[in-house]
């Protein structure tokens, strides 16, 4: 579900750059993405468990942006207890 989301997003001609944020490597398909739009899809490692983990996201996110804001979050994440 993730990738594809990314996928359409990314693909759309508006969009400057999506982020992809998940806890393990990249899948196959997510890291088939990065490398087809290079630059537009832009992974990052995260927990969102760990408070940490979401501030340094929330950083890179920031940086990557150059202050430009950012349009849509979409978490798809969950946590199962």
């Amino acid at each position: 579900m993730g990738p594809e989301i990314v996928c359409q997003l990314v693909k759309l001609p508006e969009t400057s750059v999506v982020f992809a944020a998940t806890r393990s490597n990249p899948s196959t398909a997510l890291q088939q993405l990065i490398d087809e739009f290079k630059g537009k899809v832009v992974y990052i490692l995260s927990t969102v468990t760990d408070k940490a983990s979401l501030k340094a996201v929330a950083s890179q996110v920031e940086a990557k942006l150059g202050g430009k804001g950012l349009d849509v979050l979409i978490n798809i994440e969950g946590i199962l207890s």
